[in-house]
């Protein structure tokens, strides 16, 4: 009997033992774990951000801080959505809140308010954390930078609508313009009157000077143009040495007051390659509704005015 006992007092000992062995095993797996990922959180190229369940910062990695401009000290604490920029409708940020209650998370762009006032435009996904009583505990917020993104895409589509060698808009933008004021012309039932402009002996330019000299004729009239219009007025170029000016509410006797200003304007010498070079330029003009009540019938019965 005795020495059953000391054999239950032994193993009763190693399970006490083992268990606290097992227990300690697993304490340093997980201090590992939670090295492993404070290190990931910091390491990580994304803006990441731990709030608790009332939105208010925990927690910030070194990208996150770097996008704002703030140190880490000076966002623990602070509301979330205090970090959005001024233009960051409420509308947003109430379709942000209504994302999570129905799913645990949302996806989209946002915009960032930096120290400097700066608008710092963001990918954004908000997940939600949970405890064991199913009860909202944190929001994990991982964001991205994308304004170089976004650049990009205004880059690409300012070549696609805007001519390279004026600024101006091209033929692709006037195609989706003249529909809207068209349309708009025919609700509010005013005029609306389409100008085209040919530059007169830019082939000669051309051929006597070279394409740099006649470059410099095409932004030089583009900008004379471009001065003296209204603010609601449309110039685009047409293609070459061509110019399409849309006038919005400008009946016959405006539009002719208006194109005879523009070509006192525009009709002046200007230095090319060293040579004082006089320029001129022809124009006419169609009204709608007048002539033609469609766009493509305008430009052709303002071309046919201009030869005319």
């Amino acid at each position: 009997t005795g020495l059953a006992l000391t054999l239950l007092g032994l193993l009763l000992s190693w399970r006490a033992v083992r268990q606290q062995m097992q227990a300690e095993a697993a304490l340093r797996e997980s201090e590992q774990r939670q090295r492993l990922a404070a290190r990931v959180f910091e390491a990580a190229s994304e803006g990441i951000v731990i709030t608790d369940a009332s939105n208010r910062i925990l927690s910030a990695n070194s990208a996150f801080a770097e996008m704002s401009g703030q140190r880490e000290a000076a966002l623990v604490g602070r509301h979330v959505f205090r970090l959005c920029a001024p233009d960051v409708q409420r509308e947003t940020l109430q379709q942000i809140r209504l994302a999570l209650v129905a799913n645990g998370q949302w996806r989209g762009e946002i915009a960032l308010r930096t120290t400097r006032d700066q608008r710092q435009p963001l990918e954004l996904s908000i997940v939600e954390m949970r405890n064991e009583s199913n009860q909202l505990s944190h929001r994990i917020y991982v964001c991205r930078d994308i304004a170089e993104l976004k650049y990009a895409q205004a880059r690409i589509r300012h070549l696609a609508y805007f001519d390279p060698l004026t600024g101006l808009p091209n033929r692709s933008y006037l195609a989706t313009r003249f529909d809207a004021m068209l349309a708009d012309a025919k609700a509010r039932r005013i005029p609306l009157a389409v100008v085209f402009f040919d530059l007169d002996g830019f082939k000669e330019i051309n051929d006597t000077l070279g394409h740099s000299a006649g470059d410099v004729m095409i932004r030089t009239i583009a900008r004379r143009l471009g001065a003296h219009i209204r603010a609601n007025d449309v110039l685009c170029r047409f293609g070459g040495d061509e110019f399409l000016l849309l006038l919005p509410d400008s009946d016959h006797e405006q539009t002719m007051s208006l194109v005879g200003e523009l070509l006192k304007h525009v009709n002046q010498p200007l230095q090319l390659e060293g040579r004082t070079v006089s320029t001129t330029i022809s124009a006419g003009f169609s009204l709608y509704p007048e002539d033609a009540d469609d766009g493509e019938s305008l430009v052709r019965d303002a071309d046919m005015a201009l030869y005319r």
